[in-house]
């Protein structure tokens, strides 16, 4: 963000992909780049760095109520999209059940946090 300035460039912030690729839940910087944050993808992450372990949000280590907390309270009114829910199952397609499955539920921990995330006060 500091090195390209655009009005045109902002950020889809996606805590799996840091957990995976860089090993660090909760990033430490997701309150300074948080009013950049204009989409989410979310997906959850278990394990160490580059473990291509992807459960459905809320079974991995993915703390997504801070991180909404985070990005509501910096004015965050964008799109968020569940990208993976395959955990280990990565070397085989989900059957469409297994699927079906998995998204209802990261759909019912993720729609229970939004809940109490923007509850009034």
């Amino acid at each position: 963000m500091k090195r390209i300035v655009s009005d045109r460039l902002k950020i889809c912030w996606d805590a799996g992909n840091v957990s995976f690729y860089e090993g660090i839940y909760p990033d430490p910087d997701l309150p300074d780049l948080a009013p950049h944050v204009k989409a989410i993808c979310l997906k959850d992450h278990l394990g160490l760095r580059g473990d291509p372990n992807f459960p459905p949000p809320g079974q991995g280590q993915i703390v997504h109520e801070q991180m909404f907390r985070t990005l509501f309270s910096a004015g965050f009114n964008g799109p968020m999209a569940v990208e993976r829910v395959d955990g280990r199952d990565t070397k085989a397609k989900l059957v469409p059940e297994v699927a079906a499955e998995r998204l209802a539920a990261a759909c019912k921990h993720l729609t229970a946090i939004l809940d109490r995330v923007t509850a009034p006060a």
